[in-house]
C-alpha cells in the first residue's frame, strides 16, 4: 500500500504540474490578484462569443480576451488574448452570419492616448486578421458599441478631447465585413456626453440612429449646465447624419440611455432624477426617426428607478428595471412623518402593445424576498425573459423568468445558480430556441459563467466557465510527464505480480 500510494501521489503532482491553469501562473514574486468582468456577449445559433476583462491587481492593468462556443453554450473553445497583455479594456463583440468582429481599447493607462483596435474573422471565429488600429491621435478614445448588418460594421467611438474637458462621438463604418473602414463621421462635437451614447440598426440595415446626451460647449465642472436627449440617423450607411432632433432638455445629467428599433418604430429610454426620486423615462418614433413623440413615465414615481432594459418585437415593447423605496421610506422616518408603505426592493417589468403610447402597470417580478438588482431582459419569437440577482442574507443568486405569451403572464422563477459561491448576473441574450445568461461571481470570485438553454428557457444547463480553461501541454513538456506517469503503473503492476 506504501508504494501504491507513492506511486499515485507521485502521478497527481506530475499531471497537475502538467495540465494547471496558466492564468493562474506568475514570473516571480506574489500571486497577482486578479478579477474579471464580462464586457460583451453576442449570439447566431448555436455559436455563442463572449469577450471579457481581467483586471490585474493594485490598478496596474487590464487584459481583454476573446472565446466562443458553436454547441450553443455547452463547451467553450481555447480562449483567444486580444490586445497588449496589460494596457487593454473594455472588448466588445458583434456576428452577423459566419462573420464575427472584435474591438477594444489599446494602452488603457499607458504613455500617451489610448486608441482603438479592431478585428474581424470570416470564419466564425476560429482565426482572426491581424489587429487594426482605427482611431487617431488627438485624445483619449474607447469604443461605445459595435453593430454588424449584412456585410456592414458600424463602431461608435467616444473621443476624451484637451485634457478630458471635452469630447467627440465618431463613427466609423465598414460596407466590406470589416475589411476597410471609410472616414470618421462627427456625430457629436466638443461635448460633454460623458460615455452617454448609444446606437442600434433598423431590420433592413438600411438606417442607423444614435442616441444620447448632449451639453454642448458647457464646461466639464459647470454645475448649471442644459442637457439635451437627442436622437438622429444615418439614412446612407454613416456616411452623415441629419440634424439632431431634441427628444428632452433637462437640467439634470442623465444615465446611460437605451435604444432598440421594430418595425419602423425607435424607442430610447433613460433615467433621470426628478427631486428626491430617480424616474424612468421613454420617447418613441413611429415614422422611422423623423419625429419623436413627448416623453412618457414607465416607471414608479416614487423611488428610486434605475438601470431601464428594453426590447421590443413588433409592435410589444418590454422594459425592464430595478427599483427601490427604501431611501424614501427613511428620509421619512427621518424627519418623523407618518410612513404605510412597506419597503419594497425588487426588479419590475413593464409593457406596451401599442407601439409604446401605452404601458402596463409595473409588475415585481423578483418577488419580496431578498434585494433584487442588475436585471435583464431578451425576446425571441413570442417568448420574454428576464434574469436577476437576488441577495439572500449572506447569499447572492441568479434567477431567470420565462413568458411564453409576449409577457402577459410569467412561469416559476428558474434558479440558475448552485450554492458554491455567490453570483450576479451580467448580461441575458436570446437566439431562436437558445437562452444565454451571462454570470459573474461575485467577491473574492475569480470566474465568469454561462448558463445556457437549448430548449426555449425551459430548462437550462450547468454553469460553463469562460474564463479558465485546462491547458494540455504541448511537446516535449507533455509527453515525458505521461510517460513517468506510465513507468510509474507498471512497475507497481510488476511489484503486484510478484507478490
Amino acid at each position: 500500500m506504501q508504494i501504491l500510494y507513492l506511486i499515485l501521489t507521485m502521478t497527481a503532482v506530475l499531471l497537475g504540474i502538467a495540465f494547471s491553469d496558466v492564468s493562474a501562473q506568475t514570473t516571480g514574486g506574489p500571486a497577482l490578484v486578479v478579477h474579471y468582468q464580462l464586457s460583451d456577449m453576442a449570439a447566431s445559433g448555436k455559436n455563442v462569443y463572449v469577450t471579457y476583462q481581467q483586471n490585474i491587481g493594485n490598478g496596474e492593468g487590464s487584459s481583454v480576451f476573446f472565446r466562443k462556443s458553436i454547441d450553443g453554450g455547452s463547451s467553450f473553445d481555447k480562449i483567444i488574448p486580444l490586445g497588449n497583455n496589460s494596457r487593454s479594456a473594455n472588448p466588445m463583440v458583434a456576428t452577423s452570419g459566419n462573420n464575427v468582429y472584435v474591438t477594444w481599447m489599446e494602452n488603457w493607462g499607458g504613455q500617451g492616448n489610448s486608441y482603438v483596435m479592431f478585428e474581424r474573422s470570416t470564419d466564425g471565429g476560429n482565426t482572426f486578421s491581424t489587429p487594426m488600429r482605427l482611431s487617431n491621435n488627438d485624445g483619449e478614445a474607447g469604443p461605445q458599441k459595435i453593430i454588424a448588418s449584412g456585410n456592414s460594421v458600424y463602431l461608435l467611438i467616444l473621443y476624451s478631447l484637451q485634457g478630458n474637458t471635452a469630447e467627440r462621438v465618431s463613427l466609423l463604418s465598414s460596407h466590406d465585413n470589416g475589411t476597410t473602414f471609410g472616414m470618421p463621421t462627427t456625430v457629436l462635437e466638443d461635448t460633454q456626453t460623458r460615455g452617454s451614447v448609444d446606437m442600434v440598426i433598423s431590420e433592413d440595415g438600411n438606417l442607423i440612429y444614435v442616441s444620447g446626451q448632449n451639453s454642448g460647449k458647457c464646461p466639464i465642472d459647470t454645475m448649471n449646465c442644459q442637457y439635451k436627449i437627442f436622437l438622429e440617423k444615418s439614412t446612407n450607411g454613416g456616411t452623415s447624419f441629419e440634424d439632431p432632433i431634441t427628444v428632452k432638455t433637462t437640467n439634470q445629467s442623465i444615465a446611460y440611455p437605451i435604444m432598440t428599433t421594430s418595425d419602423g418604430n425607435v424607442y430610447l429610454a433613460w433615467s433621470e432624477l426628478m427631486g428626491d426620486n430617480r424616474i424612468l423615462f421613454l420617447a418613441k418614433s413611429n415614422d422611422k426617426g423623423s419625429t419623436v413623440s413627448k416623453p412618457v413615465v414607465f416607471s414608479q414615481e416614487i423611488g428610486e428607478s434605475s438601470f431601464p432594459q428594453l426590447v421590443a418585437n413588433g409592435k410589444n415593447v418590454f422594459l425592464a428595471w430595478d427599483y427601490s423605496n427604501e431611501s424614501i421610506i427613511l428620509n421619512e422616518k427621518y424627519h418623523n412623518n407618518i410612513v404605510t408603505d412597506s419597503p419594497v426592493s425588487g426588479f419590475f417589468f413593464a409593457k406596451s402593445t401599442d407601439g409604446g403610447s401605452t404601458f402596463s402597470s409595473p409588475v415585481n417580478l423578483s418577488g419580496i424576498a431578498g434585494t433584487s438588482y442588475w436585471s435583464n431582459i431578451a425576446s425571441s419569437d413570442n417568448n420574454v425573459f428576464v434574469s436577476w440577482g437576488t441577495k439572500f442574507n449572506d447569499t447572492q443568486e441568479v434567477f431567470i423568468k420565462k413568458s411564453t405569451d409576449n409577457g402577459v403572464t410569467f412561469g416559476n422563477a428558474i434558479k440558475i445558480t448552485d450554492s458554491k459561491q455567490n453570483y450576479f448576473q451580467m448580461k441575458a441574450i436570446a437566439s431562436g430556441n437558445y437562452v444565454h445568461v451571462a454570470i459573474d461571481s461575485a467577491y473574492p470570485g475569480d470566474d465568469l459563467f454561462l448558463a445556457s438553454s437549448d430548449d426555449d428557457g425551459n430548462t437550462f444547463g450547468n454553469l460553463v466557465n469562460l474564463n479558465h480553461e485546462i491547458i494540455v501541454p504541448e511537446f516535449p513538456f507533455a509527453v515525458p510527464i505521461l510517460l513517468i506517469s506510465s513507468v510509474l503503473s507498471i512497475v507497481f503492476y510488476r511489484i503486484k505480480f510478484r507478490k
